[in-house]
């Protein structure tokens, strides 16, 4: 068990900063390989989603392991990183789910009832930051508030694809804010920011 002097001043000095509640932000890019005619995010979200997206959860490396005979741990499988959920709000013209939705269409032909052939050229790449406020003092200037704000997570997801859409809720009880969520298959996952040094591609 640690020395740690609970009563002292230098048991609060040496808690570290833990992670807090922030802000997301999304970056979707267009793939090099895709189609002259495909669907350009820069058309339906000429300044990004940084302004819409509400939370992201983001798939981890997962190992199982099954107990041998002889008691010992024996590596069973490995499960890949599996779909990404991202949670957007959508603006009054409907321009972020209209991106998603005809992601989709590019892939599928629903009065065909097929894929289309050239489905697996329709990937993107999405990088999605997470920040977070310091609280260091009141009182403080436009400079210090800026200062304050740091990013935290930072993953970087290659040949991505849609998967599906929510349902769309039309219920008008409370004033929240309309949202719907995406779920995208992805080819690997990047913690641009790990300090475990597997970040690199």
């Amino acid at each position: 068990m640690a020395n740690v002097d609970i009563g002292g001043n230098s048991w609060y000095s040496s808690v570290p900063e833990y992670e807090m509640e922030g802000m997301w932000t999304c970056d979707i890019q267009d793939d090099e390989l895709s189609p002259p005619n495909d669907i350009k995010v820069g058309n339906y979200m000429p300044k990004g989603f940084d302004n819409y997206v509400q939370n992201v959860s983001i798939p981890q490396l997962s190992l199982s392991y099954k107990i041998t005979n002889f008691g010992f741990p024996s590596f069973d499988e490995k499960s890949s990183y599996s779909e990404v959920t991202i949670n957007f709000y959508d603006d009054t013209e409907g321009s972020c789910l209209a991106f998603f939705t005809d992601w989709l269409h590019t892939i599928y032909d629903e009065q065909k009832n097929c894929v289309k052939p050239n489905w697996r050229y329709q990937t993107k790449t999405i990088i999605v930051e997470y920040f977070r406020t310091f609280n260091y003092r009141n009182n403080i200037t436009e400079k210090d508030y800026r200062n304050r704000i740091k990013r935290i997570k930072r993953y970087k997801m290659v040949k991505c694809l849609p998967m599906s859409l929510s349902e769309i809720s039309a219920d008008d009880d409370g004033g929240d804010r309309k949202t719907f969520s995406v779920q995208i298959a992805t080819q690997k996952v990047y913690n641009l920011m790990a300090k475990t040094g597997f970040n690199g591609e």
